[in-house]
């Protein structure tokens, strides 16, 4: 329907603003994207990922640190 692919776009573009790496400011993100306040904000980010909005951010970093290291080891061991 028109109303979730709107969702859909505006949590991508919510997405996109989040992994350039600066510092986060979660409500002028809600607010950039188009959520009328954080909390719709983190209702979709819920509801799109299964984590809130920090949570994520912290599992991100977490693959990225665990990538890192598998990366490596293998270094080292060639």
């Amino acid at each position: 329907s028109p109303k979730v692919y709107y969702r859909v776009q505006r949590f991508q573009q919510a997405l996109r603003l989040i992994v350039r790496g600066q510092d986060i400011d979660w409500v002028s993100i809600a607010l950039t994207c188009g959520y009328f306040d954080q909390a719709h904000f983190i209702h979709d980010f819920q509801a799109f990922t299964g984590f809130s909005p920090t949570a994520y951010i912290s599992h991100l970093e977490k693959q990225v640190s665990e990538s890192s290291s598998d990366h490596d080891e293998r270094v080292d061991h060639q």
